[in-house]
C-alpha cells in the first residue's frame, strides 16, 4: 500500500489505491477531482473498473474522527480545507492530510521581502 504521496485538486488526475486487509480481501478506491476544491473518494470493482457502493464497515471522517464525510452510500466527498481518515472494519487505512500551506508570490515587481 501507499506509504506517502500527494493528491492535487488542480491536475484532473485520478489517484487509485488498493488495500488488502488481514483476511486477504482487497478493496480498490480512487480519489477523483471534481473541481479545484472538491474531490470524490469512490470504491471500485477493480482499478479502472465500475464504481460500487461503499463496502460494509468502511467510513471516512475528519482527522479527529468527529465528523463523518458526506456522500455515502456510493462515495465520499472531500474538500481541500479539511484532513480525513479512511477506516475499514479493523481500523485506520489511509489519511488524507491538508498541508495547510499557501504559496506567496509578489506581483508587479513589488518591493516585498520576507524578514
Amino acid at each position: 500500500m501507499l506509504g506517502t504521496g500527494t493528491f492535487s485538486y488542480k491536475n484532473n488526475k485520478t489517484n487509485t489505491y488498493q488495500h488488502t486487509d488481514a483476511n486477504g480481501v482487497t478493496t480498490t478506491f480512487a480519489i477523483v477531482p471534481i473541481n479545484t476544491v472538491v474531490a470524490n473518494l469512490q470504491f471500485l470493482v477493480a482499478p479502472g473498473g465500475a464504481q460500487v457502493n461503499v463496502p460494509a464497515g468502511w467510513s471516512l471522517s475528519d482527522s479527529a474522527g468527529a465528523v463523518p464525510a458526506f456522500g455515502a452510500p456510493s462515495s465520499f466527498f472531500i474538500g481541500w480545507v479539511e484532513s480525513y481518515v479512511l477506516r475499514d472494519a479493523t481500523g485506520e487505512v489511509l489519511q488524507v492530510s491538508n498541508q495547510k500551506q499557501q504559496s506567496i508570490r509578489k506581483l508587479n515587481n513589488a518591493n516585498v521581502q520576507a524578514v
